[in-house]
């Protein structure tokens, strides 16, 4: 089923038969990414490998993190990570044996942990960093006007939505500028701890600093594969 969601046009896949052919048989020609305003703004342009539209930039941002980040071995290099965050999660839990635990709570904040660790080598806390995620979860959720209706672009403007995602995207810049700068200025390439394993930026910044490849990540769109 054929619809348009404003001048967006949108295949609607009813039947197994139908989502074979759009994933497996004719899936290159149904992978690339619709350009939505907002998430432009918030994501440098869409430079990351999940709102990248297909092309050159898309394929070797793909062998970028397949090759460099989510490689077997660099999965479990991250391993010591995981199980330490995991450990204090079970010790929490032991210590408040016989009280109530907010184990929702409790997990989110171990993905965070981990995710933190594993991205920038710490954790950042604090109300700032969390207001931060929050306002860019928030905002990709909000339906904007001016990206499936380009002549109601004004809309955006109007009701603050395009200034907000402006605000929230410098701001997030900032942040993403002081965790390169921390590690670039880092002593021997090892982390806080003083051991030798890597994480996140780091694996970008030795890929940022590699010559013998025929692919340059530039700056936003080293900072759009962090953020993401």
């Amino acid at each position: 089923m054929l619809i348009h969601l404003g001048s967006i046009p949108t295949l609607v896949a009813s039947s197994i038969d139908a989502a074979q052919e759009i994933l497996k048989t004719h899936d290159s020609s149904f992978s690339s990414r619709p350009e939505i305003a907002i998430v432009k703004i918030l994501f440098y342009g869409g430079k990351n490998l999940i709102f990248s539209p297909q092309g050159e930039h898309w394929r070797k941002m793909r062998t970028v993190l397949v090759t460099r980040l989510v490689s077997n071995a660099r999965v479990k290099s991250f391993r010591k990570v995981r199980e330490e965050e995991t450990r204090n999660l079970i010790s929490v839990l032991g210590e408040s044996r016989g009280s109530l635990v907010d184990l929702s709570a409790l997990i989110v904040k171990l993905t965070n942990t981990i995710i933190c660790k594993l991205a920038f080598g710490r954790v950042h806390s604090g109300s700032k960093f969390t207001n931060l995620l929050t306002e860019h979860v928030e905002m990709i959720a909000i339906f904007s006007v001016g990206s499936y209706i380009p002549w109601l672009s004004w809309v955006d403007r109007l009701t603050g939505l395009e200034g907000r995602a402006k605000k929230g995207a410098q701001e997030f810049d900032v942040f993403l500028e002081g965790v390169i700068e921390e590690h670039v200025n880092k002593k021997g390439g090892t982390n806080a701890k003083g051991d030798d394993v890597q994480d996140i930026v780091d694996i970008l910044l030795e890929f940022q600093n590699d010559n013998t490849t025929d692919f340059t990540l530039d700056r936003d769109s080293l900072k759009a594969v962090i953020l993401v």
